[in-house]
């Protein structure tokens, strides 16, 4: 236990007294700095949304690509002392969990088109940033989804339309159509 309030928005504030109520040694690379590598002007907002079969949820809501927002995942982990990415939805309890949660808004998730480059076969071949199986399931993608328009779409995006539905876009992407990152933390056993 890292001595954090799981309410907590957890800042470069919050993560200072993590470690004084822990009693742990400085950790490394803490989450304040990692986050100011991926996006110097953001502050971070890292903030608890929930558990579930025993994985711990969290809504990071800086404006980061797909690429730096896998690092924050992985800085969150680091800063927990757990494992982290970003999310993998695997169950429609999951995602029924995550939309509730979550609120509302676009979140990257761990899901990124395998193939280089992608082919149209390769529409429904993706996999987990996680290492986890992907099945394909059109019920967790919004009508028409994943279309890979333009050849580009290679990351999944929750929460494009009702329900939390899916889409594919640029992993590129930042800004006004991607807010958040969806992190999944398995603590340590």
């Amino acid at each position: 236990m890292t001595g954090i309030d799981r309410h907590e928005q957890i800042s470069a504030g919050a993560v200072s007294r993590a470690r004084r109520v822990a009693g742990r040694a400085a950790i490394a690379i803490g989450l304040a700095f990692a986050l100011s590598l991926c996006a110097p002007r953001a502050e971070a907002q890292i903030t608890y949304i929930g558990s579930f079969e025993g994985h711990d949820y969290y809504a990071n809501r800086t404006q980061l690509t797909f690429s730096n927002a896998r690092l924050g995942a992985t800085a969150l982990g680091q800063q927990l002392g757990a494992t982290a990415y970003l999310a993998s939805v695997t169950s429609p309890q999951e995602q029924q969990f995550l939309a509730c949660a979550t609120g509302g808004g676009y979140f990257w998730l761990g899901l990124i088109r395998n193939g280089n480059p992608p082919t149209p076969r390769d529409r429904y071949r993706w996999v987990w940033d996680s290492g986890e199986p992907y099945v394909y399931d059109q019920t967790f993608w919004c009508p028409g989804e994943p279309s890979d328009q333009n050849g580009v779409e290679d990351a999944g995006l929750f929460g494009w339309g009702a329900g939390g539905c899916w889409n594919d876009i640029g992993p590129w992407v930042a800004g006004s159509q991607v807010t958040s990152s969806l992190i999944e933390v398995v603590p340590a056993p």
